[in-house]
């Protein structure tokens, strides 16, 4: 009935007709997120629709055309859904012909400052203020995996710019207070090490290294480029901070 609409009477309620969204959405566009979620009759309705580009309200006997486009969304990758059956394989071959892989947040690590940007004009407290995140509490973001991906980093931007200590800054201390209950908070605490200034520095390094070959995709011509390291200077570090075991597991030793 919300997608497709409905016609006056077609069940206890329905007192007017209602276009739908597909129809009222006009040439814009329909987004619809978890398709795999869907029952195996709903995606059967969405492939007429895709076919022949109309829709019937439920309990109508006319069609309509439908001119938006539709982009469908899951988190899970469409040939998997179409072995484990939970697509059917008609509206598999429908919507997989222009598939966007979008990686996880830990795979683009590079776009944190964009996506940090973005959630703090979306939530700040104060829209007309400019809130900003400290150097060390961006650090700890940019180390962190996301398994939450943008929603999770999101969350907690949200969390701590509502629950900052004062003026326009979020600092470490507020993300402490903002990752109860979330992934991040197992992540604060493995940094809340020893508070001397050499140990700070190794992590802070170690961190850094670990970044820049994520970023890179494991490439240590790359990422000691980006460090501003020799190709050699860089491998003593890896050894030195003892990562090759991380690197192996994350696919980037090289």
């Amino acid at each position: 009935s919300e997608l497709f609409g409905h016609v006056r009477g077609a069940f206890t309620g329905a007192h007017a007709d209602r276009p739908g969204l597909l129809r009222a959405a006009g040439v814009g566009t329909v987004f619809l997120d978890e398709i795999d979620k869907a029952p195996g009759s709903f995606q059967g309705a969405l492939l007429h629709v895709l076919d022949r580009a109309e829709v019937r309200p439920v309990g109508g006997h006319e069609a309509f055309r439908v001119q938006a486009r539709m982009v469908f969304a899951t988190n899970v990758p469409l040939p998997r859904l179409r072995a484990e059956g939970a697509l059917l394989p008609d509206l598999f071959y429908r919507i997989a012909a222009l598939a966007i892989h979008v990686p996880p947040l830990r795979d683009r690590r590079e776009d944190l400052d964009l996506l940090l940007a973005r959630a703090l004009r979306d939530w700040a407290e104060d829209p007309a203020g400019a809130v900003v995140v400290s150097p060390e509490a961006r650090r700890l973001l940019r180390a962190h995996d996301w398994p939450g991906n943008v929603r999770e980093l999101f969350g907690v931007v949200r969390a701590a710019a509502l629950l900052r200590a004062g003026g326009q800054t979020i600092e470490a201390t507020d993300l402490q207070r903002a990752a109860e209950a979330t992934s991040l908070e197992a992540h604060l605490q493995r940094t809340d090490g020893p508070a001397d200034l050499s140990t700070k520095l190794r992590e802070l390094e170690r961190d850094e290294i670990l970044l820049a070959l994520r970023v890179e995709a494991g490439n240590q011509t790359r990422a000691a480029r980006r460090l501003g390291l020799s190709r050699r200077g860089l491998n003593k570090k890896i050894h030195r901070h003892e990562l090759l075991d991380e690197l192996r597991t994350e696919g980037l030793a090289r």
